[in-house]
């Protein structure tokens, strides 16, 4: 096992990817008027979460749903897993989320696969204690220096992506 040390250094990592859009705003009195992208720039990078927490059942099973995806945030007590116990007699088991501000970082099984006592089923982190590591060419960094109102678009493996202004 790990010391206590090396745990609470552990992160949990998800492959992102990222779109800078450069707006132009118009002056015009319409404020109605979108904004303009003048420009897109594509980034790969990695999101890393510092708090993972590992969901596995505590019973052996056969993974009979799946409820989320890789990159989906989540409410708290939304359901993430159904398990159908070995054991005979015993009804199915739904995990949950228990976490406030949750987001499915990695997902390591597909329904019908067959897990043992604490297989690490997926990976829950909280969306708002992450880094994001991007690695840009000196060319994209000179184009950025000149960018005074850009809006980044996160995509991770979900149909909503997050959008921040910086």
């Amino acid at each position: 096992m790990f010391s206590s040390s090396v745990c609470e250094k552990l992160i949990c990592t998800t492959f992102l990817s990222v779109v800078l859009s450069v707006f132009s705003v118009s002056s015009s009195a319409d404020a109605s008027e979108q904004p303009k992208i003048q420009k897109e720039i594509p980034f790969y990078g990695v999101v890393n979460y510092f708090a993972p927490k590992p969901i596995y059942s505590q019973f052996s099973g056969v993974i009979t749903e799946i409820y989320v995806q890789g990159g989906e945030r989540l409410s708290e007590g939304q359901p993430l897993v159904k398990v159908d116990r070995l054991e005979f007699g015993f009804a199915p088991i739904v995990l949950k989320n228990n976490i406030d501000n949750a987001i499915v970082s990695r997902v390591n099984y597909k329904g019908g696969h067959k897990i043992e006592r604490f297989n690490e089923i997926m990976v829950l982190a909280d969306a708002s204690d992450l880094m994001v590591t991007i690695n840009i060419s000196q060319f994209d960094l000179e184009n950025l220096a000149s960018i005074e109102n850009a809006l980044v678009v996160f995509l991770p493996n979900s149909d909503s992506p997050i959008t921040k202004r910086g």
